[in-house]
Formats: C-alpha cells, sequence, structure tokens
C-alpha cells in the first residue's frame, strides 16, 4: 500500500515529483562535492604530515646546533686569558716565520728557474 500511495501522491501532485526529482539531483551534486572534498582532504593533510616531518627535523638541528653553541660559550667563557693570549702570540710567531721560509724559498727557486733559463757563460763565449 505504501508503493501505491507514493505513485498516487506523485500523480496527485505533479510539482512534487519535480521537486523531488530536483532534491535528488541537488544531492548528487553534494556526494560529489562531499567526496572531492575528503580527497582535497587528504592531500592537504599528506602535506601538512610532510610539513610536521621538516620541522620536527629543523628543530631537531636547531636544538643540536643550540647545545653546540652553549658548549662554546663555556669553553671561551672558561679559558684563561693569558693562556689564550699565548696560544695567539705563538700562532702569530709561527706564521710570521712561516711567511719569512716561505719568501726565501720563492727568492731560491726564482733563483734557479733564472739560472735554468739563462744559457751558460762557459758554451756561448768564444774559445
Amino acid at each position: 500500500m505504501g508503493l501505491r500511495s507514493t505513485v498516487g501522491t506523485m500523480r496527485a501532485f505533479p510539482t512534487l515529483g519535480r521537486r523531488a526529482f530536483a532534491a535528488e539531483q541537488r544531492m548528487d551534486v553534494l556526494e560529489r562535492r562531499v567526496d572531492q572534498l575528503g580527497g582535497d582532504l587528504g592531500e592537504l593533510r599528506h602535506g601538512l604530515a610532510d610539513h610536521a616531518a621538516a620541522i620536527t627535523e629543523l628543530m631537531r638541528r636547531t636544538s643540536a646546533v643550540e647545545q653546540l653553541i652553549e658548549q662554546l660559550h663555556r669553553d671561551l667563557t672558561s679559558a684563561a686569558p693569558q693562556e689564550t693570549l699565548a696560544i695567539v702570540e705563538a700562532v702569530r710567531d709561527d706564521v710570521a716565520t712561516l711567511s719569512i721560509e716561505l719568501t726565501e724559498q720563492m727568492n731560491r727557486t726564482t733563483a734557479l728557474l733564472t739560472q735554468a733559463g739563462a744559457p751558460s757563460v762557459g758554451a756561448s763565449g768564444p774559445a
């Protein structure tokens, strides 16, 4: 009896049938939109997970750098100024000595290259 009464109602009220059909079409459109939004949300969640992993890695690296900076600060503040000055002066003196030795070596090398490129005095002179 329910099916007959529904068909009878649709025949008796034709605009009701058109409205029901239009409502079904709108429901289909809404279902497609919901499915599309679900897919978009899935992609968004995936992107957010990637960003969260990158942020976690950056935070880990930042913490490691922060610990290294704190260790460096502790080492610098605990260093004895006189020892640090002595080390710096020793390095400066060694660099100066090495610079002098390097200059002398370059002069010797230039002299040897000049001698190797010049003709010998005995070979070019008259006999």
